[in-house]
């Protein structure tokens, strides 16, 4: 039941981009357009936080689609511990064939594309909670789904230490998305073994960094294509319906 449960994204050209020199907090009313209109495209719970992803598609309307030529993605963290934040990775990608085993498969809308979204975030991060995509060029129609997924890269290895295979045990931090502990011992978890090998497909580590871990290098010569992108973590709202005004 879960899979089949989304909200609706209203595609509007008439919403206005935050410009950088905008603070996301004014009061002034003469920004309010520009901090405002902010829409939820995911959520989750992480290290104990729990943050959003808003987004705002900017764009045109067209006779029966909306063109995006900028996404603007916003991070606001609520409650917990650990502050995340962006860490500028963005990939974005248009499924034209759903499989008919995918739950987002609809007979009533054949024409249907899944628009995959991964956005790269790190714990122990607050350099950046705004980041802006230009340059697309992207056509959604209302029966289109958005899909967003995250992508963790590892908390800073000052704390971690998982780069640090001699001195892991001395770390001050477990990062649960990619090690584990067991009594005194500290040590990369199989999941994170393959989280790793999952960034070094992206460029988001180094091979070198990879072997640093003990993780296995050949485990990122898989390839991603047969499986959904993103990582094994548990359900979390991220599917999204498309509405549009013309």
């Amino acid at each position: 039941m879960h899979e089949n449960i989304k909200h609706t994204l209203s595609l509007n050209e008439n919403i206005v981009a935050k410009s950088d020199d905008t603070d996301i907090f004014s009061k002034d009313l003469k920004h309010k357009s520009e901090v405002a209109d902010w829409q939820s495209i995911y959520a989750d719970l992480v290290y104990g936080t729990h943050f959003f992803i808003y987004a705002k598609f900017i764009g045109s309307s067209r006779e029966n689609y909306f063109n995006v030529n900028k996404i603007q993605l916003y991070l606001q963290n609520y409650t917990g511990p650990v502050s995340i934040g962006f860490t500028g990775y963005f990939d974005i990608d248009v499924i034209s064939n759903i499989d008919s085993k995918d739950p987002d498969k609809d007979n009533r809308f054949p024409d249907r594309n899944k628009i995959m979204i991964e956005v790269g975030l790190q714990g122990f991060n607050m350099e950046k909670n705004f980041i802006e995509i230009d340059n697309l060029d992207i056509d959604i129609y209302h029966w289109d789904v958005l899909v967003t997924e995250s992508v963790f890269i590892p908390i800073k290895s000052e704390l971690t230490k998982i780069y640090d295979i001699v001195n892991i045990k001395k770390a001050s931090y477990v990062d649960e998305i990619f090690m584990e502990r067991m009594g005194e011992d500290i040590q990369i978890s199989t999941l994170g073994k393959q989280n790793l090998s999952k960034l070094v497909n992206r460029q988001l580590i180094s091979n070198t960094q990879l072997k640093s871990t003990g993780a296995d290098l050949n485990l990122n010569k898989t390839s991603d294509d047969s499986t959904p992108k993103g990582f094994d973590i548990p359900c979390k709202p991220r599917n999204t319906y498309f509405s549009y005004k013309n």
